[in-house]
């Protein structure tokens, strides 16, 4: 039975026509018409999302899009940190909630896209039962192939060991306080420090027993003592031999347990474990387990895993070997395969796989019906690669709505009034340039040394590299990562490279060529016959693909970690995807862009705010006003500048992090000084100029915050930004209401950001991920469909276009999904033609919105736009219109008009 709106036209009627989710999507069946995004939490978890479902079928979506929901690190407020790829989040409400959840969501005509983490794991917790396998068996390990670990660094010390740097202090100083400890839990031993626990490798218990079997004269004890000393060291092997192994673990297990069930036995035991809690014996113990315990900061020199980015506490998985794929994954493709909840799938971060396109093969061939995307990030211009998706999770598009909404005339003094305050004449490709440098060589700098020496084992083997100096070596990997101008490349092993990719590469090492002396231009050489993959020999493709692997990485933690919160000429645009150095996009750019998205990723996500981005939609939508009037933002600015440098201690802040302080008041008003606070310190932490992550500097953050608290107390300072913001609101409305009208009716398939149906002010996370007020965003759905003109309140507005939107969308399916969904430019005449953009969809729905809405304060004048013949109606004021419209009439009541022809069918 077809599921009826409940108020689809402003009349207050229902629509005719409206079909089941998968009927308005027959021409897909894997496509949603809609998502919309929800991070779940210990505090709203799925009964929760049960509860809002009636909510979001009546908003218009056809899919919940959740976060990770399979188990993560205890106290997980993202779900990124997966410890158990078999198991649904106890903490979400386990198993049993997710059915109750699935039952409501099918009732109401909703489906599920599911976000799914196939780069990394979560390894601080003792429930990541893999990990703690690997920890107590090292390379012997069942899992052992499942983790990115170099079993033979460089450094001796970590042979066949991985290093462990969770110690807030020296290894020694931390033994000595007697912090470090051995215990017993019934048949288990584990090293202890603080709320961690670690595995004891079985072959280092055989003193411990044969303490104990002394002790006590049991020969059980002796026994254990023998068998435990004959287990062979770990060492590679394979996986019978691993098997074999684990088994004589198990029965050796059980033997301590049964053991144990007699007193004296289990007396001496336990003496023997106090014993070994002395300091020299504990040391000795540790020396022979297969981890090295370490203070946190050794693992910026010395790690010897792959990580996400620089998190230690996230290990890379190895999807390209036998039996990974297939262990982690099998839980979720049971439940697409069941064929009533879930539809889609979002990959996290591709770009840490060592083989992507494998990989998506795979899991495109175990789901063939799946509506997959991927969070990719592209570099303006640059193409998604042919894989087996639907698309990417919409950053992209979030680059052009936003820069075809940005006005280019006024970047220039935005520039001039930047540069001048604080002094520089860095640009941003400057100061990208150096962030990108300084996470190769500090963050990531364990990733670089072992490249470095993987390069150093190719070199060796080929006579005509062999007496290339370690340095140069190191040299010219630094110097392409620094010059890559995408995330990564996409070689693999037995395939031919593609064109973009080689292009990409050849332009990274000429780029090199420019900053590495002379003398180096023969390892570059070298480097990019590698990289190209003309040398096919196994370390050479070694090499090659953790290349890939670290680009993506150096790049995001380099420019979107660092140098988005270095470079604040205008912090709308500094945005995963976009350019913070070229703000605008012209119409016929975009155009381009949606002609090819229409014929090559129909189905893509469309986005405009995520879980990820620095500044939701409505934040950069008010900022996206400032380059339409540059002169009047100087020159409140430099009032601001003036009126509170009283309020500095010994010149702190300085006036880059100030600058970029009054964007986020002005982009997020109101907002409280907590969260302003909260803000500038993680802000001026990403920016690691005077604080870090990993170097916390009290005092300036102290002065920091102090600053912030006073300038947001100052009645003046306040009053100010008010009149500010106030002058640019209608503007912010008008570039909210495009962003929002764009995103519904372009190709791809639009994602609502929870919360983000109304004027959002949020910031980066946890700023984002808030709670949201669902009862209040209830009762203004609910406003709207109870009250024909209540879509006039401005803080109605929004919700009715997006709800309106959805409507038509799941009326006129083809119109956007399908042979008939064409993509055809809106090309408006008149004197304020350059302030309206639109575009046609299927010859059947037009949207029209206001670009640079101050520049017609004066009217529109002669200004109109022709579309197809007929007559069609407005779908949020359900005014009608011929084929030639004024935009005076047009834009009567909204600055933003979505059109459906009449005589359509």
């Amino acid at each position: 039975m077809a599921r009826q709106g409940v108020c689809n036209r402003p009349d207050g009627s229902a629509a005719k026509g409206v079909r089941t989710v998968m009927d308005a999507n027959s021409m897909d069946p894997r496509a949603p018409r809609a998502t919309y995004r929800l991070q779940l939490t210990p505090d709203f978890g799925f009964d929760d999302v049960a509860a809002l479902a009636p909510y979001l079928a009546q908003l218009g979506v056809s899919h919940v899009y959740l976060s990770p929901i399979l188990q993560a690190t205890p106290g997980s407020t993202h779900g990124y940190d997966v410890v158990d790829h078999e198991q649904i989040s106890t903490e979400l409400g386990g198993i049993d909630g997710y059915r109750r959840m699935s039952a409501v969501l099918r009732d109401c005509g909703l489906r599920q896209v599911l976000d799914i983490v196939p780069n990394h794991m979560a390894i601080n917790s003792d429930r990541s039962r893999w990990w703690w396998d690997v920890l107590e068996n090292g390379p012997s390990s069942l899992y052992a192939d499942a983790f990115d670990v170099d079993w033979d660094p460089s450094e001796e010390s970590l042979h066949n060991r991985v290093l462990v740097p969770i110690l807030a202090d020296s290894y020694g100083s931390t033994l000595d306080a007697g912090q470090i400890r051995l215990e017993r839990d019934g048949a288990d031993f584990a090293i202890t420090y603080q709320d961690r626990r670690l595995p004891v490798a079985p072959k280092t218990l055989d003193g411990l027993m044969l303490n104990a079997a002394r002790s006590s004269g049991n020969s059980t004890l002796y026994f254990l003592a023998d068998s435990f000393a004959a287990m062979p060291a770990a060492a590679r092997t394979d996986a019978s031999g691993r098997l074999r192994r684990h088994r004589h673990k198990l029965a050796l297990r059980d033997i301590v347990a049964s053991v144990l069930d007699d007193d004296a036995a289990r007396i001496a035991i336990d003496g023997a474990v106090a014993s070994y809690n002395d300091v020299e014996s504990l040391d000795a113990l540790l020396q022979r387990q297969n981890y090295r315990l370490a203070h946190w900061r050794v693992a910026q020199s010395e790690l010897d895993y792959r990580r996400f980015f620089d998190v230690t506490s996230l290990v890379g998985l190895r999807m390209d070997h036998p039996g990974v794929f297939e262990q982690t994954h099998d839980f979720v493709l049971g439940i697409i395969a069941e064929g009533a909840l879930v539809d889609g799938l979002r990959v996290d971060h591709p770009d840490g796989l060592r083989n992507p396109a494998a990989y998506l093969e795979a899991l495109s061939a175990r789901a063939p019906q799946a509506w997959i995307i991927v969070e990719k990030i592209l570099a303006r211009g640059e193409k998604l690669p042919d894989w087996p998706i639907a698309g990417s999770t919409g950053y992209d598009a979030l680059d052009q709505i936003q820069g075809v909404l940005a006005a280019r005339s006024g970047e220039h003094a935005l520039t001039e009034s930047y540069t001048s305050l604080i002094d520089t004449a860095a640009s941003f490709d400057d100061i990208a340039e150096t962030c990108t440098r300084h996470s190769i060589e500090d963050l990531l700098r364990p990733d670089l040394e072992r490249l470095v020496a993987q390069f150093r084992t190719v070199c060796d083997r080929d006579r005509r590299w062999r007496d290339f100096g370690r340095a140069q070596l190191r040299r010219a990997l630094v110097e392409t990562l620094v010059c890559m101008p995408v995330y990564r490349t996409y070689g693999a092993p037995g395939s031919d490279l593609r064109a973009a990719d080689r292009s990409v590469l050849e332009a990274a090492v000429d780029g090199a060529r420019q900053r590495c002396e002379p003398g180096d231009d023969p390892v570059l050489t070298a480097l990019l016959d590698i990289l190209c993959r003309r040398d096919t020999h196994a370390d050479a493709e070694e090499l090659a693909a953790r290349f890939q692997q670290l680009s993506g990485a150096v790049r995001a933690k380099g420019i979107e970690d660092t140098a988005f919160y270095r470079y604040n000429r205008f912090v709308a645009a500094n945005e995963v995807g976009c350019d913070p150095g070229h703000i605008a996009i012209e119409p016929n750019e975009f155009h381009a862009w949606g002609r090819y998205i229409s014929e090559r990723w129909p189905l893509t996500m469309v986005a405009t705010s995520t879980h990820d981005t620095k500044r939701s939609e409505d934040v950069r939508a008010r900022l996206l006003v400032l380059p339409q009037l540059p002169d009047e933002w100087a020159a409140i600015v430099r009032q601001w500048v003036t009126a509170n440098d009283v309020y500095k201690t010994d010149g702190s802040p300085d006036l880059n992090i100030e600058y970029l302080l009054y964007q986020t008041i002005v982009g997020a008003y109101p907002i409280s000084v907590d969260r302003v606070v909260e803000f500038m310190v993680k802000a001026a932490r990403e920016a690691k100029v005077h604080t870090s992550w990993l170097r916390v500097d009290e005092a300036y953050e102290e002065a920091l915050g102090s600053f912030v608290e006073s300038v947001c107390a100052d009645e003046s300072f306040s009053s100010s930004v008010r009149e500010f913001v106030a002058r640019l609101e209608p503007h912010a409305v008008a570039t909210s209401l495009a962003q929002t009208a764009l995103k519904l009716c372009l190709p791809g398939v639009p994602d609502v950001y929870q919360g983000n149906e109304v004027r959002t002010f949020a910031l980066a996370d946890p700023d984002n991920r808030r709670a949201v007020d669902y009862r209040d965003l209830r009762n203004r759905l609910n406003t709207l469909c109870i009250d024909r003109d209540a879509w006039r309140a401005p803080e109605l507005t929004k919700m009715w276009l997006i709800r309106q939107g959805l409507q038509l969308r799941a009326e006129r399916p083809w119109a956007f999904v399908g042979d008939r969904a064409s993509y055809t430019p809106i090309e408006a005449t008149g004197a304020r033609r350059a302030n309206v953009f639109g575009f046609l969809r299927g010859g059947e729905v037009a949207v029209v919105v206001t670009r640079f809405s101050t520049q017609v304060d004066g009217g529109w004048g002669d200004t109109e736009i022709e579309l197809p013949a007929g007559s069609w109606h407005d779908v949020c004021t359900a005014r009608a219109h011929g084929a030639r419209t004024r935009m005076s009439e047009l834009f009567a009541d909204l600055p933003v008009a979505v059109l459906a022809r009449d005589s359509a069918r």
